[in-house]
């Protein structure tokens, strides 16, 4: 589904104001217990003060290279520590997904983005597995303006790198009109039901997370192959 958008120029890019510190915040918190019950370390590096980590990007789409990238990075490491983060060089912000996993093969690095070749017979078997992920990363990294690319040593683990426009967005100072809400327009808000109907994963821990703190009860919509009950509470 989704590839089938990429490849027909179906998918857009919605660009909004980004907090990119506040982004690795929730990514490190929702891999932390997983990457912690391995017994490894996780690290992040935010290299802007919040003041300047304001961009104008398509929030989701980092959502989902990072998560991805953090993901494989996760199987492929058994000890030692995984680091994320990102440097500023220039008009570009350069985000990198650092692990002291099982590395790859020079041969194999550019083989790992293509679309179904993750599995083939050019790839080893310590490699295979993963999925669609990469290549779906590669694809939206090039949708933002940029590129993604990988340096890595078998048995001295990996570094996943990928660039995007630095499009910074100022904090102003603005005044907020205060507004008195009725009692029972803000019960009416807490007792909200909704429905999510997203089949990118990554884009709908985004949204269950963004919407839980105003409603009472999320339903997800899942595709009849995943569950035979059609939805899922």
């Amino acid at each position: 589904m989704i590839f089938s958008k990429i490849e027909s120029g179906q998918t857009e890019i919605f660009s909004s104001e980004t907090d990119i510190n506040e982004q690795l915040e929730f990514i490190s918190d929702l891999f932390r217990p997983e990457v912690e019950e391995k017994g490894i370390k996780l690290i992040v590096k935010k290299s802007l003060p919040d003041k300047d980590a304001l961009v104008k990007t398509d929030r989701e789409k980092i959502f989902a290279i990072l998560t991805n990238l953090v993901k494989n990075a996760i199987k492929f490491t058994h000890k030692g520590y995984i680091e994320i983060g990102y440097v500023q060089k220039g008009n570009l912000l350069e985000f990198f997904v650092k692990d002291t996993g099982t590395g790859i093969r020079r041969e194999q690095q550019d083989l790992i983005f293509e679309r179904f070749r993750q599995g083939s017979e050019s790839l080893s078997r310590s490699y295979e597995g993963t999925g669609l992920g990469l290549s779906i990363s590669k694809a939206y990294v090039e949708l933002l303006g940029g590129r993604i690319w990988v340096e890595s040593e078998p048995g001295k683990g990996s570094v996943f790198y990928f660039t995007v426009p630095y499009n910074s967005e100022t904090k102003t100072n603005t005044t907020i009109e205060k507004v008195t809400h009725h009692g029972s327009d803000i019960h009416q808000i807490n007792n909200l039901k909704i429905l999510i109907a997203e089949d990118d994963e990554c884009s709908r821990i985004l949204i269950e997370k963004t919407i839980r703190i105003f409603c009472k009860l999320i339903l997800k919509a899942r595709n009849r192959y995943r569950s035979s009950s059609g939805i899922a509470v």
